[in-house]
């Protein structure tokens, strides 16, 4: 968690994108983080260069989820998860708990 006084939304994010570059090139020596499989062939890159992209939560559920994810049932949204989205939804969370 981190705080600024005074600071708003806007200022938390330039906050927290300055922190994790500063420490991503302090112990990394990079911005561009590969990731690995046990063979060493990278899966994902990761590139934390700024200035990142700025979106709503509910734009960003949207664009993975679909347009109607807010307008589902709890229970459609857990079948979406599991479904189309291939999420691992555990059996003990309730409905209302699946974004």
């Amino acid at each position: 968690e981190a705080y600024e006084a005074y600071g708003d939304y806007e200022t938390m994010m330039e906050l927290l994108q300055s922190m994790i570059c500063h420490v991503s090139e302090k112990v990394l020596g990079t911005l561009v983080i590969e990731q690995k499989d046990e063979e060493g062939n990278v899966t994902k890159t990761i590139d934390l260069t700024p200035d990142w992209r700025r979106a709503k939560y509910k734009d960003l559920i949207r664009e993975k989820a679909g347009d109607d994810w807010f307008d589902l049932t709890p229970e459609q949204r857990r079948s979406r998860a599991i479904d189309d989205l291939k999420i691992e939804v555990d059996p003990e969370e309730e409905d209302f708990e699946v974004t």
